[in-house]
């Protein structure tokens, strides 16, 4: 006789953790890995203990998925009340559906006459339901359906948002009048980018607290503007900070690159005098400073230099001229064989400024 062994998924605890009824969790997992069969097993647990099927909601976000979901379920209460053969692989999930079962014969379901009682539905018809409903709540009326291409419904409300133009709101009328301007007074073209703005509002709208009825005060718009430009400082502290560290492994070197770029300022290399001075590379200096090393040690089209003269502020002639020129050569041929720093400073040349000017505040505060 054959004896077959089945190996427990790595997961197996979670799994179980999962079917835990008496918790709310959360499952993180990629596709294929078995999130549709979890949570299978968990609504056929639950059925088993609530009063009414209709007391469990899953949720999901496609009518495929929904009918896949719906269709799983039956399909195991089916096979538990023998009106079908279970699966070699379905003996897990069986179990739990004939108490599932046994329940809801004693409840008097007759969930296989009602299966529409399995409460399996997408987002959508969720809050249709819920705005059908309770009409007066959702403040509409009528006979109204979910589309799933709204594209039109945003040129309506960029059209009708556009209408206000030149009424008495001075705050909406001042910001449509200088969204024009911005767009060369081109009504269709304004039309289009409130459109498009709308269409990916879940990118920015939790930024902006639009929703809410009063408006924000010059207060809540300066901590906003401290929000959003957060991430160009967390920039400029990571990158700053790896190019300091990659050009810091050897202090000799760090030396040699600020005493050259210091004679390179006495003979007229104005990039480099913003380093006269300088002591140490730090990774907070401004970033004037670190610009100024890029500018050193890169050409203009983001490579290493190969030599250096009289415009860098290196002449041909002079006290110790050749041997300054020789030693900046050789700090430009270590400096191309460190790994990763040729990415480094032109990281550092790409970065965005810190803060938004005045006018790009103005115009950010309009468009919203």
């Amino acid at each position: 006789m054959t004896e077959i062994v089945t190996e427990a998924p790595v997961d197996a605890t979670a799994r179980e953790a999962a079917l835990d009824i008496r918790h709310s969790v959360i499952v993180q997992a990629p596709a294929g890995s078995g999130k549709t069969d979890l949570l299978t097993r968990r609504y056929l647990r639950l059925l088993a203990v609530v009063d009414e099927p209709e007391e469990i909601l899953a949720i999901t976000f496609t009518r495929a998925a929904t009918a896949e979901m719906r269709a799983r379920i039956l399909r195991d209460l089916e096979a538990a009340a023998g009106r079908r053969s279970p699966g070699p692989d379905d003996l897990e999930r069986i179990a739990l559906a004939r108490a599932a079962v046994a329940h809801a014969e004693r409840r008097g379901w007759n969930i296989f006459e009602h299966p529409q009682r399995l409460a399996i539905e997408t987002i959508d018809s969720l809050c249709l339901r819920i705005a059908q409903d309770r009409p007066f709540l959702a403040r509409l009326g009528g006979h109204f359906q979910p589309i799933d291409e709204a594209d039109p419904l945003y040129a309506l409300a960029a059209r009708r948002t556009l209408e206000h133009l030149g009424e008495p709101d001075g705050a909406l009328g001042e910001a449509l009048a200088q969204l024009l301007d911005l767009r060369d007074n081109r009504l269709s073209d304004c039309a289009s980018l409130i459109a498009e703005m709308l269409k990916v509002r879940d990118q920015w709208v939790s930024a902006f607290p639009l929703s809410r009825k009063t408006a924000m005060s010059e207060d809540d718009w300066e901590q906003l503007r401290l929000r959003l430009e957060e991430p160009f400082h967390r920039e400029h502290r990571r990158v700053l900070a790896e190019a300091h560290r990659l050009l810091t492994s050897q202090p000799a070197i760090e030396r040699q690159l600020l005493e050259l770029a210091q004679y390179a300022a006495g003979n007229g290399n104005e990039q480099a005098a913003w380093l006269d001075g300088v002591s140490a590379l730090t990774a907070t200096m401004p970033t004037v400073h670190w610009h100024a090393v890029c500018d050193f040690v890169l050409t203009t089209d983001k490579k290493w230099r190969k030599s250096v003269n009289v415009r860098q502020g290196f002449p041909a002639s002079g006290r110790d001229a050749k041997e300054r020129k020789r030693s900046m050569e050789e700090l430009l041929l270590w400096l191309q064989h460190t790994p990763n720093l040729l990415d480094a400073l032109c990281a550092i040349r790409r970065l965005p400024p810190t803060n938004y000017s005045n006018e790009q505040w103005t115009t950010l505060r309009n468009v919203f």
